[in-house]
C-alpha cells in the first residue's frame, strides 16, 4: 500500500523487487530453467505431440496429442501458444495439446504471384508490433510472411519485395559458403524474433543434414541485410529467444541447446558443442524433435485507483522507475523489478494498492 501526498508532492520510495532468473541449459532431469518451456514431437506418421519443461520441477513431460500431423512450429504470445496446422492458423491447448483452429490464412500476392499459404514451417511473435512472422514452404524458394494474430489471415502489403513494391510475401535468398563453394538455402526451418533489437533469426538447411543460424536485419524493407550467424550445425530444427535475448535451439535427435549470446561474434561449431541435453529419454530415435518457444515470466503490478481518466498499459522489459503518467485501471507489466520511487508525481491525494502477480510457473 503507498499514499500519494496532495498536489505536486512526490511519493515515498517503494521498490518492489521480482526476481526471475532465466536460461535455457534444458535436460531431461533437473535443468536450471526458471520459466516454462515448449517444444514439438512427431514419431513416424502419427500426430504432432506437445511437450512441456516444469520449472517448478526441471521436467519435461508430454501435455497431449496436437490432433495434427502438419504442425512444424509453435510461437508464444499473451500466454497463448500458437500454431499452423498446414495453412490453418490456430491455438494449442496448454492442457490435452489438442489444435483449436482460428482461421485459414489465405492467399498471399507478391512478385510470383498469388500463393496459396499452406505449408507453413517457421513462426514467431513480434511482441513490439504485435504480429507473426511465418515462412511458407514451396518448391524454388520459401515465402516470408506475416500473419495477423486476432484472426490468421496473412497480413497485406506488409512487406517490401526486391522491386521495393509492397507484398504480402517476400523471397529470401540465403547462400552460405561451405568447404569452397557457395549453397543457396530452400528450406527455412523455423524464425526467431528479438524483441530487444528487433531482427529477425532464420534457421535454415544448406546441404545434407547441416544447417544455420542467420540474422536478418530490417527484412520488411527491400535492402535487408545479414548479421550474425551461428554455422554449420547439424539436425537443427526449432530455434527460440529465452528471456536475456540468448538463443536456443531444437535439434530433431531429442536434445535441446543452451543458450547462445547473439551478441557475440559469428562463430563456427560452438552451438553444435554445447548441444548434449536431452529432452525425453523415454523417446527412441524413431521420435523427430521439432520447434521451440518459452514463455515470459512476467510479473503484473496493477494500481486499483482512479488516478486520471485515461486507460492505458504501460510495458517494460526490466523496470518501471520514474517519470511515467499513472492512468486510471492502468496495469504495468515488469520483468524483474517495480519500482516507484521519489521521482514519482501526481496531482491529487490518492491511495492506491499494487497487486503483484508472478506469471512465471
Amino acid at each position: 500500500m503507498g499514499t500519494i501526498l496532495f498536489g505536486s508532492a512526490k511519493i515515498s520510495l517503494l521498490t518492489i523487487f521480482i526476481v526471475a532468473l532465466a536460461n535455457c541449459t534444458l535436460e531431461a532431469q533437473t535443468t536450471n530453467v526458471n520459466f516454462p518451456s515448449y517444444i514439438l514431437s512427431v514419431k513416424g506418421n502419427n500426430n504432432v505431440e506437445l511437450h512441456h519443461h516444469n520449472s517448478n520441477t526441471g521436467y519435461w513431460n508430454v501435455i497431449g496429442n496436437t490432433g495434427k500431423g502438419n504442425i512444424w512450429s509453435i510461437a508464444i504470445a499473451n500466454e497463448q501458444i500458437y500454431a499452423v496446422a498446414g495453412g490453418t492458423f490456430g491455438t494449442l491447448n496448454k492442457t490435452n495439446g489438442q489444435f483449436l483452429a482460428i482461421g485459414d490464412i489465405g492467399t498471399a500476392n507478391g512478385l510470383n504471384g498469388p500463393k496459396v499459404i499452406d505449408n507453413i514451417y517457421g513462426l514467431t511473435y513480434n511482441e513490439n508490433d504485435n504480429y507473426f512472422y511465418a515462412t511458407h514452404r514451396i518448391s524454388g524458394k520459401d515465402l516470408l510472411l506475416k500473419i495477423n494474430p486476432a484472426n490468421g489471415k496473412v497480413i497485406k502489403n506488409s512487406l517490401q519485395d526486391a522491386n521495393g513494391n509492397l507484398a504480402d510475401y517476400k523471397m529470401l535468398t540465403i547462400s552460405t559458403f561451405y568447404f569452397g563453394q557457395y549453397y543457396t538455402s530452400k528450406k527455412f526451418n523455423d524464425l526467431a524474433y528479438d524483441n530487444s533489437t528487433g531482427s529477425l533469426y532464420l534457421s535454415h538447411n544448406y546441404y545434407s543434414t547441416l544447417s544455420e543460424i542467420i540474422e536478418l536485419i530490417n527484412v520488411d524493407s527491400q535492402n535487408y541485410t545479414k548479421g550474425f550467424k551461428l554455422s554449420p550445425i547439424q539436425k537443427l530444427f526449432g530455434i527460440a529467444f529465452d528471456k536475456t535475448s540468448h538463443i536456443c535451439g531444437t535439434f530433431s535427435d531429442n536434445r535441446i541447446s543452451e543458450p547462445y549470446d547473439v551478441t557475440g561474434p559469428s562463430v563456427v561449431n560452438t552451438f553444435i558443442v554445447s548441444a548434449n541435453n536431452t529432452i525425453d529419454p523415454s523417446k527412441d530415435s524413431s521420435t523427430y524433435f521439432f520447434g521451440l518457444d518459452f514463455e515470459r515470466c512476467v510479473t503484473n503490478l496493477t494500481i486499483n485507483a482512479p488516478l486520471t481518466t485515461a486507460n492505458s498499459v504501460k510495458f517494460a522489459a526490466s523496470t518501471i522507475t520514474s517519470n511515467i503518467s499513472v492512468n486510471k485501471n492502468a496495469t504495468f507489466i515488469a520483468g524483474d523489478v517495480v519500482a516507484l520511487n521519489n521521482s514519482f508525481q501526481v496531482a491529487k491525494h490518492i491511495t492506491f494498492e499494487a497487486k503483484i502477480d508472478n506469471l512465471c510457473n
